[in-house]
């Protein structure tokens, strides 16, 4: 019997779409974060059960970070996963003194200040894909993703994992780093793209982008860029890098221009995928050509726009490589982002 082909799961919405970031300084600010994203879930159509199970899920999160944090956030955004089920994912940032016992917090019941008395083990109890990342003296991570539906045992496992995590500028309304993926089965192309500055034109420049590339079909990533670089002149342009990845051969095909940049991680390897100087749009070298890497299983590609510190690792991380891909892009957003720009991170996983 012929082995079907492996499927790809795209763990976040495939548009422009950012994340929500909700400050939280005080408590203050707990009640109308809770009403935004009720609204936000009961949009896409949950039922009142699964409100009611994602408005106990936010209020313990926002107890937490006023609990134990002098400094937290939460990022919301809606999702949709390779079954076509749609739900939120929601991610919660703090900066607080860490915990000391995880695996005794997650038992449900436990809650050391006297909040819902649920406590992390009832977040993961009511989420369909819960992790946690937490040190002591860094900080704490958790991601909830609560879908409308329950998934079927019978549905195929993913071989592809892809994550993101966009956000625009503080202030602004739109963002200007945008990503795209198609594909399916054994073989995708992904771009991602930084329009240059930040507001509304980066974003029409980079959407421009978007809408060329799902166009193109039989073209490689140099080829992709080259394209790109002619329908753009006119635009405020864009820096972008270009990827097909065959999850069979384990191969990545690449090419970039400008500071997006690329990175495969894994246990002995820690590879730089180099893109050529230029803007898309502007200005290009003479000669582009397509570079490929090996990408093994348990190996993670990140992809990051420059509202990323340049000069980050994981060193200090012990194991977050083996936790979801929200939380080592949350992660990086915690510990380098630079404040001052849109930022995108895109994490890829072959399993």
């Amino acid at each position: 019997m012929a082995k079907e082909p492996p499927l790809l799961l795209f763990a976040g919405k495939m548009d422009n779409t950012p994340h929500i970031r909700y400050s939280l300084p005080d408590r203050s600010y707990s009640g109308g974060i809770k009403k935004d994203i009720h609204r936000l879930a009961e949009s896409i159509g949950f039922s009142g059960r699964r409100l009611g199970e994602t408005d106990i899920v936010v209020a313990e999160i926002i107890s937490n970070i006023i609990k134990h944090s002098q400094e937290g956030e939460i990022l919301v955004k809606i999702v949709h996963d390779m079954h076509g089920r749609q739900g939120l994912e929601i991610l919660s940032i703090d900066r607080g003194p860490g915990i000391e016992n995880l695996a005794e917090m997650l038992k449900d019941g436990i809650s050391t200040t006297h909040t819902l008395g649920q406590g992390f083990g009832a977040i993961k109890r009511l989420s369909d894909i819960f992790d946690i990342y937490s040190l002591p003296g860094w900080g704490t991570i958790l991601l909830s993703r609560i879908f409308m539906t329950f998934k079927s045992s019978e549905q195929k496992k993913e071989t592809v994992v892809i994550n993101t995590l966009m956000l625009p500028k503080t202030g602004e309304k739109v963002c200007g780093d945008g990503w795209k993926v198609v594909g399916e089965n054994k073989e995708f192309k992904l771009i991602a793209l930084d329009g240059l500055g930040h507001g509304p034109e980066a974003h029409k420049a980079t959407t421009a982008a978007i809408d060329e590339f799902i166009t193109l079909t039989n073209v490689t990533p140099a080829e992709t860029i080259k394209i790109l670089h002619k329908k753009l002149k006119g635009t405020r342009g864009v820096v972008g890098l270009v990827i097909h990845l065959n999850s069979m051969t384990k191969m990545v095909t690449y090419a970039g221009l400008g500071n997006m940049s690329a990175r495969i991680i894994g246990m002995d390897k820690n590879k730089s995928c180099i893109s050529y100087n230029g803007i898309i749009g502007y200005t290009m070298p003479n000669t582009m050509h397509s570079n490929q890497v090996n990408f093994e299983r348990n190996e993670t590609l990140i992809i990051y726009s420059d509202g990323l510190k340049s000069r980050w690792e994981f060193n200090q991380l012990p194991d977050i490589l083996n936790h979801d891909g929200s939380i080592l892009a949350a992660s990086l957003y915690k510990d380098f982002t630079r404040n001052t720009d849109d930022l995108l991170v895109i994490v890829v996983k072959l399993r």
